[in-house]
Order: structure tokens, then C-alpha cells, then sequence
């Protein structure tokens, strides 16, 4: 799918909306960022990716659905964010057939700030289940298309932790090594040295 997206031709250009959740669970302390799928506008922020700024309070006041649209929540791949490619082409495609969508980014992915020493790996669910929970509440009538909770878990518990993949990319930005680095069970020279992807899973 990636490679088709690339070869297509055309990025279809996606604008966001970003709300920065922080963890409501302290073994899971930190923050994440959420982008949603919004119609054109003009503003921009250098400090975030292209066609991406944050809500203001009136705008995150009247997101939540009164109609009957369903809400798609994504995840993306490994080390990427809500301005990969294969996302955009699937999200415009489906926001101008009337759905709402919305993009999880791992923790400091998609230009987003690392807040603590914990990062995402392929079985966390916290942040996942903290947005599902608060989509819920903001009562979407037409309903989240989700990955049921008990099999996610499940699904996950054989995977093994990519952490180190995520982490990778995450100490090539400046601006998140101070809080990688307090973690004193990262070996921060060993992931920088790792050149193939069989290496960082080890």
C-alpha cells in the first residue's frame, strides 16, 4: 500500500485539526497527539506538519457529532504520522464520501512532543483506549469504527515490543532527546548504531 500511494501520482492534500491529550492513567504518565480531519483553511504552524495546527477552545468546544457521520480512528506505521501518504489518500477518500476521521499519532511522531520516558510500542493500548473512551463521550451517533478492545489485546500479546523502532527516529529530533534519555533503560548508543530493522527489535 505504500509503495502504491507513491507511484500513484498526486498526494491528496488532508488538513488536521491536533488535540494533545495527556495520560489520565500515572503508570502511563505523558502525552499524545490526535489529529482530526477538517474541511480546507488558511492559517498554518511551522512547528507542526503541513495543513496541521492545533484546535482553539471555540473549535474543540463544538467538535463531537450531531449527525449521524461515523468516526474512523487510524493508527499509523512505524515511525510515521498522520502525513503519511497511504493515510492521506485513505482519509480524503472517505472524509468526502461523509465520514469524520481522525489520526492517533504515537507518542512523538507527527511532530509531537515527547513528555516523558514513555513511548509507544506495538502492545501498548493506553493511549488508543484513552481516545476511544473520550470519543465515546463526546457522544459520535453514528458510531466509532474501532478494533474491538478484548481482541486488540489479545492480537498484541503476541507481538513482540518495537519500541526501539519508534525510538530511532525519535533520537534523530533534538528536541525529544532530553526526556529519551532519562530512561535509564535505554541504551541510547546501541539504537543509534542499529542499521537494519531486525536489529532494533532486539
Amino acid at each position: 500500500m505504500t509503495t502504491w500511494t507513491i507511484v500513484k501520482g498526486k498526494d491528496p492534500l488532508v488538513y488536521y485539526k491536533r488535540k494533545i491529550f495527556t495520560a489520565e492513567c500515572a503508570a502511563y504518565k505523558g502525552s499524545f497527539a490526535v489529529d482530526f480531519v477538517v474541511p480546507p483553511y488558511t492559517e498554518s504552524d511551522v512547528t507542526l506538519p503541513p495543513r496541521t495546527t492545533e484546535f482553539d477552545g471555540n473549535e474543540l468546544r463544538r467538535l463531537g457529532s450531531d449527525d449521524d457521520k461515523p468516526m474512523l480512528v487510524t493508527l499509523h506505521g512505524l515511525t510515521g504520522g498522520s502525513q503519511e501518504a497511504y493515510l492521506r489518500h485513505l482519509l480524503f477518500a472517505l472524509y468526502k464520501e461523509g465520514w469524520d476521521a481522525c489520526v492517533l499519532n504515537a507518542r512523538g511522531c507527527a511532530q509531537s512532543k515527547v513528555t516523558s520516558s514513555i513511548l509507544f510500542n506495538a502492545r501498548a493500548t493506553w493511549d488508543i483506549r484513552q481516545l476511544m473512551k473520550w470519543l465515546q463521550d463526546m457522544v459520535w451517533l453514528g458510531g466509532l469504527l474501532q478494533i474491538d478492545g478484548s481482541g486488540l489485546e489479545g492480537a498484541l500479546r503476541a507481538v513482540r515490543t518495537i519500541q526501539r523502532v519508534s525510538l530511532f527516529a525519535l533520537l534523530n529530533d533534538p528536541s525529544h532527546i532530553e526526556q529519551i534519555t532519562k530512561n535509564p533503560r535505554i541504551d541510547v548508543d546501541k539504537v543509534r548504531r542499529a542499521k537494519y530493522l531486525h536489529e532494533f527489535d532486539r
